[in-house]
């Protein structure tokens, strides 16, 4: 494992160059060794480097003094910082802002009631949205997408009776919970949604690829979402979604505690945030793992 910089040149001439972390694998069938991105700082121009020398000053605790100097010496095993994965992080933010700014899971808890809604069936409905959102043609099964294939900023997991229960009750509460989600967005954003977003049928064949088991009010909140986005920034979703999607969550394990850490927001990635007045990710905390 290391760190590289490769150098990208733009249409204007100019030359960015970024700071990846990498390890060289080995091609499965031609066999020739090639390097293999595990998490990107960003542009070197844009460096957080207290970041990194607090990086370099976390792993070097676990060496000898004289190691400290020696580029060569051996680390102990077990001694070093572990990479665990990384998930795409900024399409599921980006996301849960608006989703919480137009109050959807309210309006599900209201059509609900008497019954009380158990945070694991909340994010159960987000996840089936985001997928219909940012990875329609996705193959795997929802609740492994949630938990292997994107960072949806919570980690509550959900099983299938949740699932069941939100397809129920978007089925059963349809017209209650549009009504309610049309009101907030219009109330935020003055949006004309009859133009904007349509009636629930029109959204089925504009989120990707159909899914009979997917309520069709779940297609409405996905394309709700694009829309809102794309008024607000000026930009298609395709591009939202590419951008946004670059912002990655890193896991990593240290010491006995579990860190995770985002990447740094890129220019476009800042602007998409700022037109739409989001605030900018805060690094999660370390969490100490069970002995």
């Amino acid at each position: 494992m290391y760190i590289r910089t490769i150098k990208r040149k733009n249409k204007d001439g100019s030359v960015v160059e970024y700071v990846q972390l990498a390890h060289n694998v080995r091609h499965p069938e031609k066999r020739y060794p090639k390097a293999e991105v595990i998490y990107s700082f960003g542009r070197r121009d844009q460096l957080d480097l207290a970041a990194l020398r607090r990086l370099v000053k976390s792993v070097s605790r676990f060496f000898d003094p004289e190691e400290k100097t020696d580029p060569h010496a051996t680390p102990a095993p077990g001694s070093a910082i572990t990479f665990v994965r990384s998930r795409p992080a900024g399409g599921a933010y980006l996301l849960r802002a608006l989703w919480n700014r137009l109050e959807i899971t309210g309006c599900l808890c209201e059509a609900a009631k008497p019954r009380v809604l158990s945070p694991s069936v909340s994010i159960a409905l987000f996840a089936l949205v985001a997928r219909r959102t940012l990875d329609p043609f996705s193959p795997l099964p929802i609740r492994q997408w949630a938990s292997q294939d994107v960072f949806l900023g919570e980690e509550i997991a959900f099983q299938q009776r949740h699932l069941d229960r939100v397809r129920e009750l978007l089925t059963t509460h349809t017209g209650n919970i549009q009504a309610a989600v049309r009101q907030s967005a219009t109330r935020l954003w003055d949006l004309n949604l009859d133009r904007e977003a349509g009636d629930c049928t029109d959204a089925r064949g504009a989120t990707g690829d159909s899914d009979p088991d997917t309520p069709l009010l779940a297609d409405w909140l996905s394309l709700l979402l694009r829309q809102v986005a794309e008024v607000n920034t000026g930009m298609p979703w395709p591009g939202i979604r590419c951008a946004m999607q670059r912002l990655q969550l890193g896991e990593f394990l240290d010491a006995g505690e579990r860190v995770c850490r985002f990447t740094e927001l890129t220019r476009i990635q800042r602007n998409i945030l700022d037109k739409l007045e989001i605030d900018f990710p805060q690094q999660p905390p370390a969490v100490n793992l069970p002995a």
